[in-house]
């Protein structure tokens, strides 16, 4: 089986990707981080998995650059505007579990 994973260049098309959990990929940049999104698809309760990866640090201790390149997979309601990583109670993986010692 193939599945077509689409590009989104921004906020916008992410946020309208997640109300039908469509199979996208976002890269989003801020001052303090580079995050890599991918949309898996449905999960329960009416939520979306999304696979999170930290790609680069811009601001913090030097101990943070240990959670550059990890993962992890997060559900997120269809209808939240917050991104994966502010609620990571809703999240499983190293990322996760690595970024919990910080």
């Amino acid at each position: 089986m193939f599945y077509y994973v689409g590009t989104c260049e921004d906020n916008t098309c992410f946020s309208n990707s997640l109300l039908n959990c469509n199979r996208v990929s976002w890269i989003k940049e801020d001052d303090k981080a580079i995050w890599h999104y991918n949309v898996l698809g449905n999960s329960e309760n009416n939520a979306c998995k999304i696979e999170v990866e930290l790609l680069k640090i811009k601001e913090g201790t030097i101990d943070l650059e240990n959670l550059q390149g990890e993962k992890m997979v997060c559900s997120v309601d269809k209808t939240q505007s917050e991104y994966p990583e502010k609620d990571i109670s809703k999240c499983s993986g190293l990322l996760k579990r690595v970024s919990k010692k910080y």
